[in-house]
């Protein structure tokens, strides 16, 4: 069949779908740039990003006018999100964003737990196979140990800040399922409400003189004064990095945007499986993109982001294990069961409006 052929609705959703891949691969590869940069205040700036990011879900038409909206509503969505990803982007502050394309997967281990035992949702024994695999493939990144000679001795903690991020932002699933059927939330708009607050938090921390806790050294904590941040940072680019980190933020919070716009309109028109394999292809896709445009073995600044034997096999671990639980996900689905997932992707356009699946905000998350 041409293109020309095609269905319009199936144009656009394979548009959408090569946007939200592009800005996946975008919102992974910017910030590493700014890791090799050395940017100032990396988990802060890329704070402001993720925030502007989500904000642009106004762009996206609802049924109902912001008057119908209970905008008050949305301050504890806002501040579980913000806790969540705290951890989560300083643990890319801490690592590296090679690092969180892959132990992001952890998400759907989260997800799937807090399902069983907090919604009481029966997982299918194939969904549980899933997740055995994916937390094999977690277990084998996930390296705790650090030797004296390696170029970033924080790399395990930031591994550990973002597994707690993935954690928390499951549960963050939660309080948004809950807040969009209490409340009737559109999706975008509590996503814009969302990247509101976090903003309006984020400027009054810096108001009150403080900011995200940055590392100095192996010190995590070293930097909580807003006197660290330093706009002049923005200029530099090392010799290593195609851009400077201002051009690096401005792509950042370019492909967070696009990434959410391309995510809300995608809602209901993807079914779990499409679900899965896009979180398969974020996964090895910027695994891969990382290792060509970043990787040099000669340099212990950019070793980090070279092809291991340890990042091959939790790769693929964790990519297989996205597809069974999808496949088995999308089975029981057939079957007129209620799936385990927490991910608005799995539903309906009709399955949306009566009852929508938590949502998965944040736009920096390329795994929505």
């Amino acid at each position: 069949m041409t293109a020309s052929a095609l269905p319009d609705g199936a144009l656009a959703v394979g548009a959408w779908l090569a946007l939200l891949f592009l800005s996946s691969m975008g919102e992974a590869y910017f910030p590493d740039l700014m890791n090799i940069n050395g940017l100032q205040a990396k988990a802060n700036w890329l704070f402001v990003a993720d925030a502007i990011g989500n904000i642009s879900g106004a762009l996206v038409p609802t049924k109902e006018s912001w008057k119908d909206v209970p905008a008050s509503k949305a301050i504890v969505p806002a501040l579980c999100d913000a806790v969540s990803k705290v951890f989560i982007l300083g643990g890319i502050a801490l690592s590296s964003a090679q690092v969180k394309s892959i132990l992001y997967n952890s998400c759907i281990v989260f997800s799937a737990l807090l399902s069983r035992f907090l919604l009481g949702r029966i997982l299918s024994v194939g969904q549980w196979v899933g997740v055995a695999v994916l937390v094999i493939g977690l277990v084998i990144k996930l390296d705790l140990t650090s030797s004296s000679g390696d170029a970033n001795p924080l790399i395990p903690l930031g591994m550990v800040s973002i597994l707690i991020g993935c954690a928390l932002h499951s549960l963050t699933n939660v309080v948004n399922e809950y807040y969009i059927r209490r409340y009737a939330f559109p999706p975008s708009k509590l996503c814009c409400l969302v990247g509101s607050s976090n903003l309006m938090l984020w400027l009054l921390l810096v108001a009150s003189g403080f900011i995200i806790p940055e590392k100095e050294g192996s010190n995590p904590f070293g930097h909580t004064s807003r006197n660290y941040i330093d706009f002049g940072a923005f200029s530099n680019k090392s010799e290593l990095t195609p851009m400077s980190n201002l051009w690096s933020w401005c792509g950042f919070v370019l492909s967070s945007a696009v990434h959410a716009l391309a995510y809300y309109n995608l809602l209901g028109s993807i079914g779990v499986v499409s679900c899965g394999v896009m979180k398969g292809l974020t996964t090895a896709g910027y695994v891969t993109l990382s290792a060509v445009l970043l990787c040099d073995s000669g340099c212990d600044k950019l070793s980090g982001w070279c092809l291991t034997n340890r990042t091959v096999a939790s790769s693929v671990c964790c990519v297989v294990g996205v597809l069974i639980y999808s496949f088995f996900s999308a089975s029981v689905k057939e079957q007129g069961q209620k799936p385990a997932d927490v991910d608005v992707e799995a539903a309906s356009r009709k399955d949306q409006e009566r009852e929508s699946n938590a949502i998965e905000m944040g736009t920096p998350f390329a795994n929505k």
